[in-house]
């Protein structure tokens, strides 16, 4: 079975279509097909596609592994409750479900520190915020969250080829 998860707890099956575009023919084992289509009954959900860049900025940070965290101030408290952090990970997991007793959800991902009950949930800004419903399932779990404004990273470099510096130097 060939399937995406489209939103926190909704999978999608996907089916072979063959050349002819037929969607409901199934393919023989190793059959070749021009791509797939989603499955009789499944409907579309527009807010689920992914830009480059959000996949691309995930890809960066799993390959470089570290992240730095700005200073925080607290205006309230008139004073810093951080200061500039370089945070190290000795692993990244990118869209791995996350679940608790009463939600499931998906942070973009997960920085594993190398005391590896010390976690890092990472989200990436492109087209929408993290929502108040995911925002409550983050605080729920009890694990720190950082979400990164990448609007403003064009997806291609000068070159042509994907900024993957542009993202490397958002994460410093």
């Amino acid at each position: 079975n060939c399937y995406y998860w489209e939103t926190e707890n909704k999978k999608v099956y996907l089916i072979a279509k063959k050349k002819n575009k037929t969607p409901d023919t199934e393919l023989k084992p190793n059959q070749k097909a021009a791509h797939f289509a989603r499955a009789a009954g499944q409907e579309i959900n527009n807010s689920a596609y992914e830009t480059v860049i959000h996949l691309l900025a995930k890809e960066v940070l799993k390959e470089e592994r570290n992240i730095t965290i700005p200073s925080l101030y607290s205006p309230e408290l008139n004073s810093n409750l951080t200061n500039i952090k370089k945070i190290y990970f000795i692993e990244v997991e990118t869209e791995k479900l996350v679940s608790h007793s009463k939600y499931v959800f998906k942070p973009d991902a997960i920085g594993i520190t190398k005391h590896k009950e010390r976690k890092l949930f990472i989200e990436f800004y492109k087209t929408h915020i993290v929502d108040q419903g995911k925002l409550e399932k983050i605080k729920k779990h009890g694990i720190s969250c950082i979400e990164i404004n990448i609007n403003d990273i064009l997806p291609l470099s000068s070159d042509g080829k994907p900024n993957k510096e542009g993202i490397k130097e958002r994460l410093d």
